[in-house]
């Protein structure tokens, strides 16, 4: 999808507003706070920047390149998320602002791919209409967030901070990223079902060997 030169300049600005809120949420020191960020830097700055600046990122043909496939941008987000939300990890995060830079450099990067997978993915040949890739990985991370975010909520003293702004964080990302991710999944199943069925040229026939059904 093109964009042009207005509607880029605005990405952009919603992408710089992203960030530098994330920046402002981490600077709280709050667990729901580091949470926000984390929704930011991994659902709103990726598809802005990428929408605005058009660019796609690369992968080696080793790791199913050169577009950035599905299931890689789905474990890059899954594995920082994991990773940053075991409780000695966050503990150490909240608590040392060189990781917590690290920690979000690391939800913009994995968010990056991630996003870059999804559009990879709905335009792959194989996938039925193409979007219904899309739609599967957008489905497969909203449960993750689902399952993560209501087991932060309902932990208790597991994580560092008070714990009505610990639930308050995980049902951030139980609901709110769930959203997002839901959103973003029937905006690729209405496309989907937009899309003609592939037809054969006119005249054209399909040919198969019964023997091999």
């Amino acid at each position: 999808m093109k964009v042009d030169g207005t509607a880029r300049a605005l990405l952009w600005k919603l992408a710089l507003i992203s960030v530098l809120a994330a920046v402002y949420l981490f600077r709280l020191g709050t667990f729901s706070g580091h949470m926000t960020a984390h929704l930011l830097l991994s659902l709103a700055t990726p598809p802005l920047a990428l929408a605005a600046s058009g660019w796609q990122p690369r992968v080696p043909a080793w790791l199913g390149g050169p577009q950035v496939p599905g299931w890689l941008g789905f474990l890059a987000l899954n594995a920082v998320t994991v990773l940053v939300h075991l409780p000695g990890m966050n503990r150490a995060v909240m608590m040392d602002p060189a990781l917590t830079l690290l920690e979000g450099l690391a939800f913009l990067a994995s968010g990056l791919l991630f996003w870059s997978g999804v559009k990879a993915s709905a335009a792959h040949p194989i996938t039925l209409n193409g979007a219904w890739g899309a739609v599967g990985l957008l489905t497969a991370q909203m449960a993750v967030c689902a399952l993560l975010g209501a087991t932060i909520t309902f932990s208790r003293g597991v994580y560092m901070g008070r714990p009505d702004d610990v639930s308050l964080g995980g049902v951030l990302m139980w609901v709110a990223g769930g959203v997002v991710y839901m959103v973003w999944g029937m905006v690729y199943v209405t496309r989907a079902l937009r899309q003609p069925e592939p037809t054969l040229p006119t005249g054209a026939t399909l040919n198969y060997n019964r023997k091999d059904y």
